[in-house]
């Protein structure tokens, strides 16, 4: 069913938020017919980008090549969830969506300042080597 059980007697489509930078890209052609699915379906796809608006030429080239464009957020490092109310998200980093970049990393190996990382209520340790400008 294409549309979320009614609330407060309004039904209303399923919203996707869908990524751009290597999930669309990974198989554009792909993409291009699940998004035609979705919308028969009845769901309100729109593609939310980390990019900033000033790198939205193969993003816009892409959503116009669509038989129905649908809408484009760039979101520009900002967290997506507080741009768009997505029912469902799909995305390669999903930390995008509820985090926001808050200043450009550095990749780096420095055996020194290597930590590990363990992940909260977890046993799950993580070698952490990024080093923050």
């Amino acid at each position: 069913m294409p549309f979320f059980p009614p609330q407060d007697g309004k039904v209303t489509p399923v919203k996707v938020g869908l990524d751009y930078d290597n999930t669309i890209t990974l198989d554009p052609d792909t993409w291009s017919c699940i998004i035609r699915i979705m919308q028969l379906a009845g769901w309100e796809i729109c593609v939310t980008t980390w990019r900033p608006l000033e790198e939205r030429a193969e993003v816009d080239q892409f959503v116009s090549s669509l038989p129905i464009p649908i809408p484009v957020i760039y979101c520009n490092g900002v967290a997506k969830r507080t741009l768009f109310d997505a029912d469902i998200w799909i995305d390669d980093k999903p930390a995008s969506v509820l985090f926001s970049l808050t200043r450009p990393a550095t990749l780096a190996y420095d055996r020194e300042s290597t930590e590990e990382l363990v992940l909260p209520g977890t046993n799950i340790g993580i070698q952490a080597n990024l080093l923050l400008n």
